[in-house]
């Protein structure tokens, strides 16, 4: 049985970046208040004061743990959306507190109960602190065994880090790449990102405007900035450093990136990496020069086109749930849709059909 400690809760859990709430398929029928709501950080909702949850999580050996903050309209109407989502996967005796507490907070804001919830609809509060304990482990089990299941795909297979067997997990590690890429070196980068588009691309989560999209669109063909990118790794060299044969090793590259092949363009970004390393430059990244990636290797151009006075790629029309599709083109229509000429036959399409299509990008 996974430990409810462990266990994403609450609107916390699931934030990928500060201030921005990527589930957007969860709060999307939410109010615009709720939508653009500050969420705290982990760190900020564990040193509030415990009354300000509808639920904290006591274990022997970890503490407590604050979870469904209901101090706000806004944080209480995310919170109640995200337990409602969330009931049958978590004991009943956590349900149970989190969701009265929850209730009683939704009446005082004048908020909507979800029709998941409105069995433990309340006008009182109730104690909110559940020892772990007390959980009565064979009904939780009994509840959640059709729903178990061991991942099988992660961002890092032999290490089996960074689970992708579900579209939550699937954008916190794009989410992780977004923050730490920068540190990856090349083999392990290129592992991550492929594995995450993949699993992506199986569960239609979307990942456009990402770190990992970028990065999933790059080439093996030299990049026609190399020469400048190099150079300015070169404008970064301290004189001492200079002495160390550094500016001679990153010249050389310039001199070997004229004319290559594929297997020499891979070749010269680990060059890259390696001088980047050795001169101390790979602290650098992101902060005035660019990775071996974003310096050697060219983005492929993305198949776009404008229809109907908006800009639609290829892989946008591909992100779209079939499920989506199916009333609007029939499931024969979504392969035309999403073949290499897919941006072909959504042109031809009915003006009103393509609207509805636009309107799911």
């Amino acid at each position: 049985m996974r430990k409810i400690t462990n266990t994403d809760l609450d609107v916390v859990d699931f934030v990928l970046e500060p201030g921005l709430i990527k589930l957007s398929k969860l709060i999307e029928n939410l109010s615009d208040e709720a939508k653009i709501a500050y969420v705290p950080s982990f760190e900020e909702q564990q040193a509030a004061n415990e009354k300000n949850f509808a639920l904290v999580l006591w274990d022997p050996a970890e503490g407590k743990l604050h979870k469904y903050a209901l101090y706000t309209p806004e944080l209480t109407e995310l919170n109640l959306a995200f337990l409602a989502d969330l009931k049958n996967e978590l004991p009943e005796e956590a349900v149970k507190i989190a969701a009265t507490n929850l209730t009683v907070a939704a009446k005082n804001y004048k908020l909507p109960i979800p029709e998941a919830l409105q069995e433990y609809t309340s006008d009182k509060y109730i104690y909110n602190v559940l020892d772990v304990r007390d959980i009565n482990k064979v009904a939780f089990i009994t509840k959640t065994a059709f729903k178990e299941t061991e991942p099988t795909a992660f961002a890092w297979a032999k290490e089996k880090k960074y689970p992708l067997h579900n579209k939550i997990n699937i954008k916190k590690a794009a989410a992780y790449f977004e923050k730490e890429h920068y540190k990856m070196p090349i083999a392990k980068k290129s592992e991550f990102c492929q594995n995450v588009i993949d699993a992506a691309n199986t569960n239609n989560v979307p990942l456009d405007n990402t770190a990992i999209h970028k990065y999933a669109s790059f080439d093996t063909i030299i990049n026609p900035d190399f020469v400048d990118h190099i150079k300015v790794r070169i404008s970064y060299l301290k004189d001492h450093e200079s002495d160390k044969g550094f500016k001679d090793t990153y010249t050389e590259l310039i001199k070997r990136a004229s004319t290559q092949g594929q297997q020499e363009v891979e070749q010269i970004m680990r060059d890259v990496e390696t001088a980047d390393i050795t001169s101390g430059l790979f602290n650098s990244y992101g902060k005035g020069i660019a990775d071996p990636y974003e310096t050697t290797l060219s983005v492929v151009k993305v198949a776009e086109r404008t229809v109907d006075g908006m800009t639609v790629s290829l892989e946008q029309l591909r992100n779209i749930p079939d499920g989506e599709l199916t009333g609007l083109v029939g499931n024969a229509g979504i392969s035309e849709l999403k073949a290499e000429n897919g941006l072909d036959v959504f042109a031809a399409l009915p003006r009103p059909v393509r609207k509805d299509i636009l309107d799911l990008l």
